[in-house]
């Protein structure tokens, strides 16, 4: 990604969003991370079927390598009751904020796949904001980034941890 998709993506959460006016800021990654607590604050995390955004995200990835995040929201909807917007945030990241993209009514039950880059261990938050009921929030699952083969050896030691834990509840 250049520098100037990655300066119109943050504007465009900030229009999107409402979070700050241009006029004040001196930096606007500076600006949009200290934001993000807010916006963070804003959205509701208790679980509902509809409106929580769910993410599918690999459990162990290689610094800097693209990772695949998928979004679904089984929200059906109607034309006034829809999903008008969707974010990523990886908190964990220099540039925090990793995609935002708004939806028409027509775009329903909502399911986005997109490429992000990560450099350290994370969580990737969503934030989804439904047209009648404001501002939801979902987490993925812990994703481990490792070095080149140390991403590999982390996935294994995880898969032998899970194998050894489930073979203690097995009957002898």
């Amino acid at each position: 990604m250049t520098l100037l998709y990655r300066t119109v993506t943050f504007l465009i959460l900030l229009l999107t969003f409402g979070l700050c006016p241009l006029a004040q800021q001196n930096s606007i990654v500076n600006e949009i991370n200290r934001q993000l607590p807010i916006l963070l604050g804003q959205a509701r995390s208790a679980s509902d079927p509809q409106h929580t955004p769910q993410l599918k995200v690999p459990r162990v990835v290689e610094m800097a390598s693209e990772v695949m995040v998928t979004v679904s929201m089984p929200l059906v909807g109607d034309q006034r009751h829809y999903i008008r917007r969707l974010a990523l945030i990886d908190e964990n990241s220099l540039i925090k904020v990793k995609y935002v993209a708004s939806f028409s009514s027509l775009v329903r039950p909502l399911q986005v796949t997109t490429l992000i880059k990560m450099a350290t261990n994370s969580q990737i938050k969503a934030i989804a904001e439904c047209s009648l009921h404001g501002k939801w929030l979902g987490v993925s699952d812990m994703i481990q980034v490792g070095i080149g083969s140390e991403a590999l050896k982390v996935e294994a030691v995880n898969t032998a941890q899970q194998h050894f834990s489930l073979m203690a509840w097995m009957p002898r």
